[in-house]
């Protein structure tokens, strides 16, 4: 189906439940603070928005993507600030408790950039891409994004988002969600002083690609060049409208997929092929051929929620416990302009859930199923069954709490531990280890 005048006649046909008692959805002027409210605490009860008000609201958000650059230029005037988000990957509930106890909501005075990585892998990636969507329709020029290597049918219809999709609404809203993604920004510049990318920069000119650069990635660095640096102004000019490609769409590639490395030079990466990393001379050369300062990025765990990968390249990574396996912390960038330089925080925070809450809510659905299936007169029990059921539960938040709290631990001491390596050694000869994220940061990076 064309994106265009048939798809928003299509979407416009479509009904609202007669039973929807959500927030109305009637063009971007409809979207206010209580449009939003209404919305991020509708879905916590897992009710849906209409499928004619997600393509609405989708169509309409294209329209201001096709407004923007490749490259985003933003302001941050002295005494403001700018808050920068990594991976989200639908993880609603942490993106909630985010929004309302870490970041606040969006607003000119609150601006707020999303790197990227908004879906996939979690189970509530429509309800994320909906929240930001609305983000963006209120306020279109103080809500800013990045595209991330999930913003791509590739990763979509591999690890979940265009299944869930499908099953939420139709496969011809994937299809619109697919153009939104093509027309997102590749990075935003902050001030005239810090890059923002979903992952990297600017990839090797010569796109060499052999067996052998994996097992010997010193050797590869050697052969994988770039003499003349991409400037500002031809990021701005790239076609960023496509399906990543590593053969037609190098510096899209670039920009969604590729990696730090504590070596210098370029290497190849192990995520996918024609994918590579690059080393902090690299990062380096980027950053003074264009007069920035330093870099942020995200696309990698961490298991402090940040970390300083290589010197001025700073991972970001939003989604705490990533797919409930890798027990990292999450944290946002919050750079204040002070003076007229762009100060840096990092605050940090861990998974929404109460163990408590949890409990409780399981057995109250528990009691609510037992007696639907409870015949009348019946003198069954389900107590016992009860009560095991909450002692598992409440054996397993003893053990995972006991378990994140040990890794919280391990994750600052591994952080102090970065940063005193980082001011002791000079950038040349910055140690290898400087540039490993945690064990599950390698399972969990994808």
């Amino acid at each position: 189906m064309a994106i265009g005048a048939d798809l928003r006649a299509y979407a416009q046909s479509l009904p609202v439940p007669p039973d929807y008692t959500g927030p109305p959805y009637n063009g971007p002027s409809s979207v206010n603070d209580a449009f939003v409210d209404h919305l991020l605490n509708m879905y916590k009860t897992q009710a849906k928005l209409p499928m004619k008000y997600s393509y609405l609201m989708a169509l309409d958000v294209l329209d201001i993507l096709k407004q923007e650059k490749s490259l985003q230029r933003v302001a941050v005037p002295p005494g403001s600030k700018i808050t920068v988000v990594g991976d989200i990957h639908g993880q609603y509930f942490d993106f909630v408790h985010m929004i309302e106890q870490v970041t606040g909501k969006p607003s000119p005075q609150n601006p707020i950039l999303f790197n990227g990585d908004f879906v996939d892998r979690g189970p509530w990636s429509v309800e994320v891409l909906l929240c930001l969507y609305a983000f963006k329709l209120q306020y279109p020029t103080a809500v800013h994004f990045n595209r991330g290597n999930h913003e791509s049918e590739m990763t979509n219809y591999q690890y979940g988002f265009a299944n869930e999709v499908k099953v939420k609404y139709e496969d011809k809203l994937m299809e619109l969600f697919s153009e939104t993604f093509r027309y997102l920004p590749l990075a935003t510049v902050l001030e005239n002083q810090v890059f923002v990318s979903h992952a990297g920069v600017p990839g090797p000119q010569e796109r060499l690609w052999e067996d052998w650069m994996q097992k010997a990635p010193d050797e590869a660095a050697g052969v994988l060049r770039r003499d003349q640096q991409v400037t500002l102004a031809e990021i701005e000019a790239t076609n960023r409208v496509c399906e990543p490609n590593p053969m037609d769409f190098p510096l899209v590639i670039d920009f969604l997929w590729s990696d730090p490395k504590g070596a210098n030079g370029y290497g190849p990466s192990t995520r996918v092929p024609m994918v590579y990393t690059f080393g902090p001379d690299v990062a380096q050369r980027f950053l003074q051929a264009n007069n920035l300062k330093y870099m942020l990025r995200s696309h990698e765990t961490k298991s402090a929620g940040f970390q300083e990968t290589i010197p001025n390249v700073i991972t970001v990574f939003s989604a705490p416990n990533y797919i409930d396996r890798a027990g990292n912390l999450a944290a946002v960038a919050v750079l204040t302009n002070q003076g007229g330089n762009l100060d840096k925080q990092f605050p940090v925070f861990a998974i929404s859930y109460s163990p408590v809450e949890a409990v409780t809510q399981a057995d109250q659905q528990f009691v609510t199923q037992a007696e639907e299936l409870k015949r009348p007169g019946s003198t069954w029990s389900y107590e016992v069954d009860r009560y095991a059921l909450r002692a598992v539960l409440e054996g397993s938040f003893r053990r995972e709490a006991a378990y994140a709290d040990e890794h919280r631990i391990a994750a600052r001491s591994q952080q102090s531990t970065v940063e005193i390596i980082s001011r002791r050694f000079s950038f040349g000869c910055l140690p290898f280890c400087c540039s490993l994220s945690s064990p599950e940061a390698f399972l969990f990076q994808r």
